[in-house]
């Protein structure tokens, strides 16, 4: 498939395929006439490979003779229809649960689905859940201003990896990594800002305790402000600058 919205519609797959799943069709296979069979409507098949003829048709919830009888009726657009040798189903609810867990190019405007199905489909909405869950979590706290730095960073860039590295669905895969991203780029832009503040507030400080103990040899203080490496290498450099001759511990 090409041109492939790598989150809206990779769920919309998902949504697809879950209501044949719960509508529960039998699925047909029947050999047909290859002219005829390439004319249904809908058909989806690989038009650069060579078919036998007759081919084998495979279709969910129409049977072939139905399909073959008008192959220009839009019954065919309304469901799955393919060339297929490979066996199937005998109904499409045996599937039980369904999810495209990846997608991604495999030559120029090619891109390869990969989904499961059954139990391993639903771990893998399981997993997505509860990576969602985690995601919605780390969030509601960085939302609520309780948070250290240090260590809710390290807590995002830890989901991001375990997200990356997941068998879930790729939609959520992929809102999830967008998510917090941006969450990331969030903390550090205030964590600059931050910064910024406090090394303005460290060099007043500095620049205070200058003017205050102008003639005297030595300076040794600890900041009443939280101190940044930034604001204090400003400070002393304005203290060099104005008491060259004065030792300072700051």
């Amino acid at each position: 498939s090409s041109g492939i919205n790598a989150e809206s519609g990779l769920e919309g797959v998902d949504q697809v395929v879950s209501e044949f799943i719960t509508q529960n069709g039998i699925v047909y296979a029947k050999e047909a006439p290859l002219g005829i069979a390439r004319e249904i409507q809908g058909l989806r098949a690989m038009f650069d490979e060579t078919y036998p003829d007759p081919v084998r048709v495979v279709s969910v919830g129409i049977d072939v003779d139905t399909l073959t009888a008008d192959p220009s009726a839009p019954a065919g657009s309304v469901t799955s229809v393919e060339f297929c040798g490979g066996t199937h189903l005998k109904r499409a609810g045996h599937m039980n649960t369904f999810t495209v867990v990846s997608e991604k190019p495999i030559a120029k405007g090619i891109r390869r689905i990969l989904a499961v199905t059954g139990a391993e489909a639903a771990a893998a909405v399981a997993r997505g859940e509860a990576m969602q869950a985690e995601s919605d979590a780390i969030t509601a706290r960085i939302d609520g201003g309780k948070y250290e730095y240090k260590k809710i960073i390290g807590e995002v860039n830890t989901l991001i990896q375990s997200n990356d590295k997941s068998v879930i669905p790729a939609w959520r895969r992929d809102r999830i990594r967008d998510h917090m991203s941006g969450i990331k780029a969030r903390l550090d832009k205030a964590k600059n800002e931050s910064e910024k503040g406090l090394a303005t507030e460290n060099a007043a400080e500095i620049a205070s305790l200058i003017a205050k103990n102008k003639d005297a040899p030595v300076i040794v203080e600890v900041l009443k402000t939280k101190g940044t490496s930034k604001g204090i290498s400003e400070g002393l450099k304005t203290m060099r600058k104005k008491a060259p001759e004065t030792a300072a511990v700051i």
